[in-house]
């Protein structure tokens, strides 16, 4: 359970900062006419394209890495 808060909490401060880090942008959008849902859309299948290249990259390693160690 602690990892899994830690590991939540570590997603929520990375989406934070970016979307902190990216205001720029989002202003920039918004000013050329993107909806919020746009916007959103825009982070939310950045996450989802993230999520899909380290699920297919470091998850392999990971467990090559653990078989080696082992």
């Amino acid at each position: 359970i602690i990892l899994a808060v830690l590991v939540l909490l570590g997603i929520i401060n990375t989406v934070g900062m970016s979307i902190y880090e990216r205001t720029l942008e989002i202003g920039t959008c918004r000013a050329l006419g993107d909806r919020q849902s746009d916007v959103l859309g825009q982070f939310f299948y950045e996450g989802i394209v993230l999520f899909v290249v380290s699920l297919l990259v470091a998850f392999p390693a990971s467990l090559g890495l653990a078989h080696l160690i082992n």
